[in-house]
């Protein structure tokens, strides 16, 4: 009998253990036996692309990075205040260079002369050679290899006197270099084959001419030397090179569909649809000056722009090397008859970077920034007074830039009005105005110390609501981590504000530094101002 149910009992336990067992694999996986076994591998190290450019001084080789190089007389700099004048048959040379390979991956290179800034057409008849080849020729360099050469100018014999009392000045000197079919990488040296083919470089003369990019290419560096804005636009690009525009009574469709024969759907209307012929975009890096743009207000009728002729998936970058002297205009839009009755589309580059470029002036612009974003990183604006209108010297001055997100960073300011980029039509677009210098210290003529305007940053009105269009709104701010000195305050609205916060969007100031600034005021006093929007952290 004990032997039955001891028995039993054991039968009981072992059903509750597999019962345990079961329940505890309800909802969970299966675990299997595991183990690993592991071996260290030898670092991988990234190869280093790196040269540089260096200049002979006496016996010894320096860095040419900044310098201004002279050409020389009798093979010896001239002295100071010397100068040179060229003329017909003549052969000027700059001091010996070398480019340096200190990387360690082979590389191939280009010598250019750069950012040539005058009278273009003397530049035409100028004919550069480095060393022994031509401006622009491919070589390569091995790791820690270096070569010398010599950049020498031969003015044609055939030049006349149209090109008497012409100048250039600004000539840069760049190394554009890429990896070289060198090491073995996977199967053979070849993968480097195409490196660098993506690239190409351009007058604005040259650029201009195309009928189109050429295939593959998509960087394209540009100098447009030191162009005049006196007489008219200065387009760059054409119609060849942009997309074209086009329409049907088809309105089964969404805006950004691709079609089977590669048109874009750009947008439906009531009664059509509007389309673009979505060409490759390329990347447009801009060298070079403007000047002589006639000044005036914002409402300024014949002043005159860069325009872009370019196709719309485009990103455009002025470079460190880009100056603009005096009064500045840029029209992203443009106007094309080919189609839709000339009307102006609202769109033909994607974003817009002026990268450590210089501002001797001012940047006045009421409409034309159809873009995605416009970005403004690490660029300097020296004091500059609107000669047309001291009042209006804001260094720079947006008005409808409609749904374009601006990004003010790493600059510095140096004047006697804000800087406004909100006004007007505004939908929904963003600000970030971050880590800016403003030194508000300077005099103008048009100062009126009962109504200071010495403030860095000024949000202005935005439009109501038209048949034309909707209210206007502001998409989300953000002003931090900015220096003012010699300023009123940091920021300026009308009291009442009369900005409208799009649905969500916020408004925020922190991390600023004033030095005895005030932080807020209405327009034109120095009376404290901040509306309820603004969330000071």
């Amino acid at each position: 009998m004990t032997k039955h149910v001891s028995t039993k009992r054991a039968l009981i336990l072992s059903l509750l253990s597999m019962l345990l067992c079961v329940s505890m694999l309800v909802g969970s996986t299966y675990a299997w036996f595991t183990d690993t076994a592991t071996t260290a591998v030898n670092k991988i190290q990234a190869g280093t692309l790196d040269v540089v450019l260096e200049m002979k001084d006496g016996d010894n080789w320096v860095s040419a990075e900044g310098k201004t190089l002279q050409f020389l007389v009798e093979g010896k700099i001239p002295a100071e205040g010397t100068k040179i004048y060229w003329e017909p048959g003549c052969t000027y040379s700059l001091p010996e260079l070398r480019v340096v390979n200190k990387g360690n991956l082979a590389v191939k290179y280009k010598v250019m002369i750069y950012g040539i800034k005058g009278d273009a057409e003397l530049n035409d008849v100028i004919d550069w050679t480095i060393g022994d080849v031509a401006d622009g020729t491919e070589r390569t360099l091995a790791p820690n290899g270096t070569a010398e050469f010599t950049i020498t100018g031969k003015m044609s014999e055939t030049a006349g006197n149209a090109y008497q009392g012409m100048s250039i000045d600004g000539i840069s000197i760049m190394v554009y270099a890429t990896q070289a079919m060198s090491e073995k990488d996977s199967n053979d040296n070849t993968y480097d084959e195409n490196a660098g083919k993506d690239t190409a470089f351009y007058t604005l003369k040259e650029f201009n001419a195309l009928t189109e990019i050429p295939d593959g290419i998509k960087n394209v560096y540009l100098n447009i030397g030191d162009a005049s804005l006196a007489s008219g636009d200065l387009t760059i690009g054409n119609k060849d090179i942009c997309d074209v525009w086009t329409w049907d009574r088809d309105t089964n469709h969404t805006a950004g569909e691709i079609l089977e024969d590669g048109r874009k759907v750009y947008m439906v209307r009531d009664n059509d649809t509007i389309y673009s012929s979505n060409k490759s975009g390329i990347t447009l890096y801009i060298s070079g000056s403007v000047k002589d743009n006639p000044e005036g207000g914002l409402n300024q009728s014949n002043s005159h722009a860069i325009t872009f002729s370019i196709p719309d998936a485009s990103d455009v970058v002025f470079t460190k090397d880009f100056t603009v002297n005096g009064y500045f205009r840029m029209n992203t839009g443009w106007s094309d008859g080919r189609n839709l009755g000339g009307a102006l589309y609202n769109r033909t580059v994607k974003t817009v970077l002026f990268d450590h470029s210089t501002f001797n002036g001012i940047w006045i612009q009421n409409g034309g920034l159809f873009a995605d974003s416009l970005t403004l990183d690490g660029c300097t604006f020296n004091a500059y007074e609107n000669k047309a209108s001291a009042n209006d010297s804001n260094p720079l001055w947006f008005c409808n830039i409609r749904s374009c997100d601006i990004t003010v960073t790493n600059c510095t300011f140096k004047a006697s009005r804000p800087i406004k980029v909100v006004e007007q039509a505004v939908f929904a677009a963003n600000v970030t105005i971050t880590n800016n210098k403003f030194d508000m210290s300077l005099t103008n003529s048009a100062d009126d110390a009962s109504k200071p305007k010495n403030v860095a940053i000024m949000f202005s009105t935005l439009i109501g609501e038209t048949q034309w269009n909707p209210a206007g709104t502001l998409g989300n701010v953000v002003v931090s981590g900015n220096e003012v000195t010699g300023a009123t305050a940091l920021l300026t609205f009308f009291n009442p504000s009369q900005i409208t916060m799009a649905e969500g969007a916020t408004f925020t100031v922190s991390g600023n530094t004033l030095n005895g600034a005030q932080l807020s005021v209405a327009w034109k006093t120095a009376t404290s101002y901040k509306p309820e929007f603004v969330t000071v952290k």
